[in-house]
């Protein structure tokens, strides 16, 4: 009873598996349920057919049917006498979609029922399928480079039809602003004939009457004349306000205080020269500082009479210097920094801070700073106060890191020293007026920025 139970339930399997379609689709043999449905339906007839052609012929018939001996081989109470062979037998491209490793149950068929043909016959497959495994991934790997190429040939091209309509675009508007331009100075130059020629017809009625006028009234309209003359002039002179007259006066002043300093400075250089064989570098080094540091207080008194944003800017008064700092870089300092350099001034808390300072010195650090930035390379500057224990902490960071060489950062002071082929006097001046102030600096490397720490 229980022989007879076995053998109904293997053929229960082998009936509702390899000729109905079940075992293989519900096992998931295939790469996806659509080719195990397609197989499946190839069977759909089998139930009427008196032979075993369609599951012959079937792959998915075939690979349940190869599960089927595989597991009779493997039990060691079963001796497999005979089996068709003909569905065991696969080729190298319908095994393309199979998920399971076939070739390999079929090889281990072949080696328990001692099937030399077969299992020579399971390494030619083995080697043909992975040749077209190989060629298809080969030629996988070629469309998809292809497409790639196309697609970047298409962006490349929408990137340069992109370009053409913006640079048409801007071509356009230029085009626009320059006729815009065009008509208003048109305008602009018709009002002022317009405005000439009422001045003319006024001035000719105003002559009209006046020779209309009795002689005695003669001398009375040429003294009003003489007024009106009078006052214009005055209001001419007066347009330039007491103040803008004491700084021009102030940088006037301060521009020969300056030129007196750098002839003396050459003069006494000359002599040192004339008198000694022999100039020590130290001695040269001193004398282009102290030219240097002239030239700077040049540089800001020119940018200070453009962009007049202190009344006095060379003598020190007490002051809040954090509001002249933010003046400094919004109206003067991002002018002279250039496009490359962002110089980014941040004070969310909106801090005070009067000390004693002379703008010039200020000036002068700033300056420098930024001079010693854009021959780094660096992009952004960002200048940060604080206050801490009533003391005013300036915070100068650049987003480009110390120079790997330097050890001791505080070589970027010294007289002289440059990592970019410059005179080396930038820091050294900071650093002097730093010390001529009571001030203190330090430098902070970091892994990205540096930051110059000002302490006043």
């Amino acid at each position: 009873m229980d022989a007879l139970e076995k053998a109904h339930r293997r053929l229960e399997r082998y009936v509702a598996g390899v000729l109905w379609g079940e075992g293989f689709k519900r096992r998931g043999f295939f790469i996806n349920e659509n080719i195990a449905e397609i197989e499946r339906q190839k069977l759909a007839k089998d139930k009427d057919l008196d032979d075993i052609s369609d599951v012959k012929s079937n792959l998915g018939s075939r690979l349940d049917f190869t599960q089927i001996i595989k597991s009779l081989a493997k039990d060691d109470n079963i001796e497999i006498l005979e089996y068709n062979q003909e569905l065991t037998q696969f080729i190298a491209d319908e095994l393309k979609p199979v998920k399971i490793d076939i070739l390999k149950d079929v090889e281990e068929i072949a080696v328990r029922t001692g099937n030399e043909v077969l299992k020579e016959e399971v390494e030619k497959i083995s080697i043909a399928l992975k040749a077209a495994i190989a060629q298809a991934e080969e030629s996988e790997r070629q469309l998809q480079k292809e497409r790639d190429e196309k697609e970047a040939a298409q962006r490349r091209a929408e990137a340069a039809e992109h370009a053409r309509k913006e640079a048409e675009e801007n071509r356009r508007k230029e085009e626009l602003a320059r006729k815009e331009a065009q008509l208003k100075a048109q305008a602009e130059e018709l009002k002022r004939k317009e405005a000439e020629l009422q001045k003319k017809e006024a001035e000719q009625r105003a002559k009209e009457e006046a020779e209309k006028r009795l002689l005695a009234e003669s001398e009375k309209t040429k003294a009003e004349k003489n007024l009106s003359r009078k006052k214009e002039q005055l209001r001419v002179i007066t347009s330039l306000t007491s103040q803008d007259l004491d700084q021009a006066t102030k940088l006037h002043h301060q521009i020969n205080v300056v030129s007196d300093n750098v002839s003396g400075l050459i003069k006494i250089f000359s002599r040192k020269i004339i008198s000694q064989s022999k100039i020590d570098k130290k001695d040269i080094l001193s004398f282009l500082n102290d030219i240097s540091l002239e030239n700077d207080k040049i540089n800001s008194f020119s940018r200070f009479g453009i962009k007049k944003i202190y009344d006095d800017f060379s003598s020190a008064a007490t002051n809040d210097i954090i509001e002249f700092i933010n003046a400094y870089i919004d109206k003067i300092a991002t002018q002279y920094s250039g496009s490359k350099l962002h110089i980014i001034f941040k004070n969310p808390q909106r801090l005070s801070f009067n000390t004693l300072f002379a703008p010039i010195d200020i000036s002068i650090i700033i300056d420098n700073m930024i001079s010693n930035a854009k021959k780094l390379g660096v992009t952004e500057m960002r200048i940060i106060p604080s206050i801490i224990s009533n003391k005013l902490h300036i915070s100068i960071i650049t987003n480009k890191p110390l120079d790997s060489s330097i050890e001791d950062p505080n070589i970027l002071f010294e007289l002289g020293f440059s990592t970019t082929k410059s005179t080396g006097l930038g820091l050294y001046h900071i650093k002097n007026i730093i010390n001529q102030n009571g001030w203190q600096i330090t430098v902070n490397p970091f892994k990205t920025t540096v930051e110059f720490l000002i302490i006043i």
